[in-house]
C-alpha cells in the first residue's frame, strides 16, 4: 500500500511540476506595442466621374508589367474626357502625362502630356483634366497609365483599366 501511495505522490508531484513549468514557459505575458506608420510618401490618385471619386489608385515607383494588373475598370464617357484628383500629402508635382496601352502592355496606343494641372484651393490636392484620343475601340479594354513627375525627379505611375462602352448603361454606376 505504501508503495502505491509513494508512486501516486511522485506522479502527482511530477505532474504538478510539469504543469507549473509548462505554464511558465508557454503562457508568458506579451505586451502589445503599436508603431506609428510613416506618412504617405507618394501621392494618391482617384478618378472622378459625375462628381464622384472612384478607383483609388496607389502609385508605383517602377514600371509594372501591365499584363498582370487586373485592377478596377473605369468606363470612359462618350467624349472620352477624364478627370483625376491627386492627393499630394505635402509633395509637389511638376507635370503629368498618361499612356493608353493594350491590356497586355505590348502596344502603346497613345502617350500624351497633361497640360491642365489645377491646384485646388484650401486643399493639398490637384485636379487633372485630359481627354483620350479617338484611337481606342468601343467595348475593348485598355490599360491607362497615369505618370506624375515629382520635384524630386521621381516618376510615379498609376495603373487602371479603361473601356469606352458601346452600349448605353453597360457600365453604369450602381449604388449599394
Amino acid at each position: 500500500m505504501k508503495n502505491k501511495l509513494l508512486k501516486l505522490s511522485v506522479f502527482l508531484l511530477s505532474f504538478l511540476f510539469f504543469v507549473f513549468l509548462f505554464e511558465k514557459t508557454l503562457n508568458h505575458v506579451r505586451t502589445d506595442s503599436t508603431v506609428q506608420m510613416e506618412e504617405a510618401s507618394l501621392p494618391l490618385l482617384t478618378l472622378v466621374a459625375d462628381g464622384r471619386q472612384m478607383n483609388t489608385l496607389h502609385g508605383y515607383k517602377k514600371e509594372m508589367d501591365t499584363a498582370h494588373i487586373r485592377s478596377t475598370i473605369f468606363a470612359l464617357p462618350e467624349n472620352r474626357k477624364v478627370s483625376a484628383r491627386v492627393f499630394l500629402y505635402g509633395g509637389k508635382v511638376k507635370d503629368a502625362s498618361f499612356e493608353v496601352r493594350s491590356t497586355d502592355g505590348k502596344n502603346l496606343v497613345e502617350q500624351t502630356n497633361i497640360p491642365d494641372l489645377q491646384k485646388e484651393e484650401n486643399t493639398d490636392s490637384l485636379l487633372l483634366h485630359f481627354a483620350v484620343k479617338d484611337l481606342i475601340e468601343v467595348d475593348r479594354e485598355y490599360m491607362l497609365v497615369l505618370v506624375l513627375h515629382t520635384e524630386q525627379d521621381q516618376s510615379v505611375r498609376y495603373y487602371t483599366r479603361i473601356v469606352l462602352p458601346g452600349e448605353e448603361g453597360q457600365y453604369d454606376l450602381q449604388d449599394q
